[in-house]
C-alpha cells in the first residue's frame, strides 16, 4: 500500500512529464511554422494575393491561443499542487519540532506541577525558531506523548507480567 507521500510523488513526475511533452510539442510546432514560412515566402506573381503573412498571423494567433489554454487549464493545479505539498511538508516539521520540544521541556524542566512553565518553555523556543503556535496545539502534542508513553508501559507489562502491579 503507497503512502501520501510517494502518491504525491508520482503526480508530480506525471505533472513534469506532461509539462516536458507540451513544451516539446510547442517547440517542433514553432520551428515547422518557422520553416513552412521560409519555404512559402517566395516572390508572388504581380496580380497575385501573398497570403502567406495573414496565413503565419493566423497560426500564429492559434498557437497562442493554444499556449494561452495551456497555461490556464495547467498552470493553476500544478500551482495548487505545490502549495499543498509545501505546506504539509511544513506542517510535518513544525508538528515534529513541537514535539521534539515538550520532551526536551519535559525532560529539561523537572518537578511536579510544572506544566505552565514547561509550556511557556516551548512556545518561547518556537517563536525563536519563527514557529508561532497555539497552546492547543502543544497540548495535542503533549498528550501524544504521554499516550505513547501509556502504551509503551502497557506493552511492556502484557510482555512482561511479573512486572504488574498488583
Amino acid at each position: 500500500m503507497k503512502n501520501a507521500d510517494s502518491i504525491d510523488d508520482e503526480r508530480g513526475i506525471i505533472m513534469k512529464k506532461i509539462l516536458t511533452v507540451l513544451l516539446a510539442a510547442m517547440l517542433m510546432a514553432v520551428f515547422c511554422l518557422s520553416c513552412m514560412a521560409e519555404v512559402a515566402a517566395e516572390p508572388a506573381p504581380m496580380f497575385t494575393v501573398n497570403v502567406t503573412q495573414l496565413l503565419i498571423a493566423i497560426i500564429g494567433v492559434v498557437f497562442s491561443s493554444l499556449l494561452a489554454w495551456i497555461v490556464r487549464a495547467v498552470i493553476p493545479p500544478l500551482k495548487r499542487w505545490l502549495d499543498e505539498h509545501t505546506t504539509t511538508e511544513q506542517q510535518t516539521r513544525a508538528w515534529t519540532m513541537i514535539k521534539w520540544l515538550v520532551e526536551a521541556a519535559e525532560q529539561t524542566i523537572v518537578g511536579y506541577s510544572k506544566g505552565s512553565e514547561r509550556m511557556d518553555w516551548v512556545i518561547s523556543e518556537l517563536k525563536a525558531r519563527g514557529i508561532e503556535v497555539d497552546r492547543a496545539l502543544v497540548e495535542a502534542a503533549v498528550k501524544e506523548m504521554k499516550d505513547k508513553a501509556r502504551q509503551d508501559i502497557a506493552e511492556a507489562i502484557k510482555k512482561d507480567p511479573a512486572h504488574q502491579l498488583e
